[in-house]
Parts: structure tokens; C-alpha cells; sequence
């Protein structure tokens, strides 16, 4: 058994650190850094951290594919190539302000697509556990996705999404794992009178476990079994960049990593709450996860 993480569009994440953040005004680049970016890419980390077998499949533009690689650290990365280049996102920062511009970045064409999809299909095994994250290339629409995940399931593996849902897809993918916010759930559900009929209301739709996180507050979880909320350790939170990603890293590898389900939810947690005491665009490792974990509590709902 072993995670894999699907990243469609990953990106280089360049940020600019300016000397100000001013309107009709130039403002000079004092310093700026690249990275090796994607939702699924920050997920395989994070469970490579915590000592979990993990593949990070990843779609790059072959103009760019052996910079993109150069940015990455690990045996565990497959990159599989299309035409064009990848996708670029900025940042503008100053101090403690930022402003982010995602680029939607290029049409992938139908073959490209297929071929990866492919790649992955090929490697997955019956009881791997499949993240798909982040946003999708121009034109993979929600049913291409489902397509796309009815042959994971065919082949055995439980399906984590991390990407854009709607109720539509869940109740026909069905999946193991879904991590909304508070926010991202209505998108998925529509207006309900509370969040905990909101998680009821996705699992009722087919999914196996529906973490709803809501910052410095924990998450709210529902399964077979229930209802649970999750207390995380009171910190000052240095970034939130990759912390959703970490959680449901802590997820996956608990999970595969065969702890009792509570012992599963207190380390998603603490794998979010650690990433969000790191500096920048920093992940958490395992010693700080499994501190962090110790003062994480989680409650079954009567």
C-alpha cells in the first residue's frame, strides 16, 4: 500500500520581495526565489516526511521539465511531460504583505492528458490511496475528473480529493477522503443551517471521510462511525502556505500507516498546525508534527 499524489497543473511559484506594495507606482524587487509548486507536490512531502512510501506524479510543460526537476528533492517524483512550458505564479511581498497572481497557465492537449492519466492508471495498485489536488489544466473538466476516477476505483484506489467539487462529483465518485473549509463546503453542498449538517449531508453523498477544517479551530469530522471534532495545539501561526496540504498528508499517512482512527484525525491536524509554524513557504517535519501532535485533541460527539 502507498500514496500517490496527482498534481494536472503544478507550477513554478516565484516570489518577488519588493520595497513596497504600491498602487500606480513602481515598486523595485529587492530579492526573489523559486519554487517547485503544486498542492500535490506539498502533500507528497509531507507524508515523505512522516516515513510513508509516496509517488508525486506531476504534469510539466518539456520546455521547462528539467528546471522544474532541478527544484525538487526526493527519488520519489515522476514527472511526466507534455508540450509547452509550466505554468508560472507570483507573489509580491512586503514584510507581512503580499499579493498573490496565479496564472491559469496552458491548453493541455487531449493526448497529453490521456498519456498521464495513463502513467498514473499503470502504477496504481489495488488499496493505494490516490490524492488528486490542487487546480486542473484548461479544458480537464469535473467530467473528465470523473472519468479519470471511476478507473482509479476500478483498479482498487481510494480517492482523496483536494481540488474543485461539486455534489454532482462526489456522488458519483464516492470518495475515500475530501478536506473543504468552511467556505469551500458550501460551494460543494449549497447553504445548510450548520456546517455539521453540511459534513453530514457529503457523507450521506458517498464519502467515506469528510474533514472540514477550520483554522486555528480544528476541523469537524464525519465517517461511519460519527461525528468528531479536532482540537489543534494554540500556536501563533507563522504561514498558512501549505497547511491544508499537510493535513491531509497527515491523513493519508496515518491511515496507511494503520493508527486508530482518532490517532489518524490528531495527526492530520498536527501535520496542518506544525506546517503553519513554519516560516514562508516551509513544511513541517516529523519530530515537529509528532510534538505538535501530543497536544491535539480529538473528540467523538455523542
Amino acid at each position: 500500500m502507498k500514496a500517490i499524489t496527482v498534481t494536472f497543473n503544478p507550477s513554478f511559484d516565484t516570489t518577488l520581495f519588493c520595497d513596497g506594495l504600491h498602487r500606480d507606482k513602481a515598486n523595485r524587487v529587492l530579492d526573489e526565489i523559486t519554487e517547485a509548486g503544486g498542492k500535490g507536490i506539498n502533500v507528497a512531502r509531507v507524508i515523505d516526511n512522516l516515513g510513508v512510501n509516496t509517488v508525486a506524479f506531476c504534469l510539466v510543460g518539456s520546455d521547462d521539465a528539467d528546471k522544474f526537476g532541478s527544484l525538487l528533492k526526493g527519488d520519489y517524483f515522476r514527472l511526466v511531460k507534455r508540450e509547452g512550458k509550466t505554468r508560472e505564479n507570483l507573489t509580491l511581498r512586503n514584510g507581512n504583505e503580499c499579493m498573490k497572481i496565479n496564472r491559469k497557465g496552458e491548453r493541455v492537449s487531449e493526448q497529453s492528458l490521456a498519456g498521464f492519466e495513463n502513467e498514473v492508471l499503470s502504477f496504481v495498485e489495488e488499496g493505494d490511496i490516490v490524492v488528486i489536488s490542487g487546480s486542473m489544466p484548461i479544458g480537464y473538466d469535473k467530467s473528465r475528473l470523473c472519468d479519470f476516477c471511476k478507473k482509479l476505483d476500478v483498479k482498487g484506489a481510494r480517492i482523496v480529493l483536494d481540488t474543485d467539487i461539486d455534489e454532482r462529483l462526489i456522488n458519483e465518485i464516492k470518495p475515500f477522503m475530501i478536506k473543504p473549509n468552511e467556505y469551500e463546503i458550501t460551494d460543494i453542498v449549497g447553504e445548510t443551517d450548520s456546517l455539521n449538517t453540511a459534513a453530514l449531508k457529503c457523507y450521506e453523498a458517498g464519502v467515506q471521510n469528510v474533514i472540514i477544517t477550520l483554522g486555528e479551530k480544528g476541523m469537524l469530522v464525519r465517517n461511519k462511525d460519527g461525528e468528531y471534532l479536532v482540537f489543534p495545539k494554540k500556536i501563533e501561526p507563522k504561514s498558512t502556505v501549505g497547511a491544508g496540504d499537510s493535513a491531509v498528508a497527515g491523513f493519508v499517512a496515518g491511515v496507511i500507516l494503520g493508527m486508530e482512527y482518532t490517532e489518524i484525525l490528531a495527526l492530520s491536524a498536527a501535520s496542518g498546525t506544525a506546517t503553519a509554524m513554519c516560516e514562508g513557504t516551509g513544511l513541517a517535519d516529523s519530530p515537529l508534527i509528532q510534538e505538535v501532535k501530543k497536544a491535539t485533541k480529538v473528540v467523538k460527539n455523542k
